[in-house]
């Protein structure tokens, strides 16, 4: 599994299986993990490869999606109830995702009035591969 990120826009795209998918869901709806994601060779057009994900329970919080400074994690954090809509959406996604499309993605951006997403909250594009 990999994390790319753009230190220009704030955007991240994470790529894995939908074995994998599936089972980042599962750190998520849990409010407390992380994930150890695989180098990524050539982040382009991105800027970098992350190398952890992290999963932390803030309560009464919208989600958040965000990259401390110049580390190389990825936090996702929230009320646990608001995390598991977050954890929901990926893993629907992973269980009906096509790999073979190349098309076929997820997106969770923030827009005025987000039901679960914080204002403060960077976006984020999934995609399943074989």
């Amino acid at each position: 599994m990999e994390l790319h990120y753009s230190d220009t826009t704030g955007e991240a795209m994470l790529r894995g299986t939908r074995d994998e998918l599936v089972a980042v869901a599962e750190v998520i709806r849990s409010g407390a993990g992380s994930v150890r994601l695989d180098p990524v060779p050539d982040a382009a057009p991105y800027d970098r490869g992350l190398a952890i994900l992290e999963v932390a329970t803030v309560p009464e919080a919208q989600v958040t999606l965000f990259v401390t400074g110049a580390e190389d994690r990825y936090r996702i954090t929230g009320e646990p109830r608001l995390l598991e809509v977050l954890a929901s959406s990926i893993e629907e996604y992973g269980l009906e995702a096509d790999p073979a499309d190349t098309l076929d993605h997820l997106h969770v951006d923030y827009f005025p009035g987000h039901y679960y997403l914080s204002e403060r909250s960077e976006s984020m594009v999934v995609c399943a591969v074989s």
